[in-house]
């Protein structure tokens, strides 16, 4: 609640010379609240494997919190008077927009993983007591990033041993560089 003095003095004049003054104050409280809808329609587009673009229809509020997480549900809620920056971590979740505006980038992210994107609404303007976040059923959606893919792998098997070769067969083996490793040999015509 944001309180405010004001005082004030009245002059009066009557028909002889004689002036009257009167001195008032009084105290005025402003009432700041958390708002009490969230935002609707929360969207994702133009979806990589290691980024977003969010939007959503905002609400009457003066800003919205946007947190990310892997998992669908928070273990820490916004916590009135505490204003959260991009980048810092609430419970299991990462703060990724802190503002008025209703879309958003979201970057590095994982490839291959589902995420839940969960928005608060929150009041500021005029708040003496600081930011007051809507904290009862948040805007929540989720997505999936995509697989990460590159033409050529970023690192190549190792520890190519043959074993035995006949004419017409060879065998051997080698240490994978990963899930998707595989090793072409191109026979040459001798």
């Amino acid at each position: 609640m944001k309180k405010f003095a004001l005082a004030f003095l009245i002059f009066w004049f009557s028909n002889t010379i004689n002036v009257f003054a009167s001195e008032y104050a009084t105290t005025y409280e402003i009432t700041c609240s958390a708002p009490t809808t969230q935002p609707t329609n929360l969207i994702f587009a133009n979806t990589f494997s290691d980024y977003t673009f969010a939007s959503f229809t905002p609400t009457n509020a003066d800003g919205y919190l946007s947190i990310i997480s892997a998992s669908p549900s928070l273990t820490a809620l916004p916590i009135n008077g505490v204003n959260y920056s991009v980048g810092n971590t609430l419970g299991n979740a990462t703060i990724v927009g802190a503002s008025s505006a209703t879309s958003l980038p979201i970057y590095w992210l994982n490839s291959n993983t589902n995420y839940y994107v969960f928005v608060f609404s929150y009041n500021y303007l005029g708040c003496n007591s600081g930011i007051q976040y809507n904290v009862s059923l948040p805007l929540v959606n989720s997505f999936t990033t995509g697989i990460a893919s590159s033409f050529f792998p970023s690192t190549q098997p190792t520890n190519l041993v043959f074993s035995t070769s006949t004419n017409t067969t060879i065998s051997g083996s080698f240490t994978s560089a990963g899930t998707f490793s595989s090793l072409v040999v191109n026979p040459a015509k001798v």
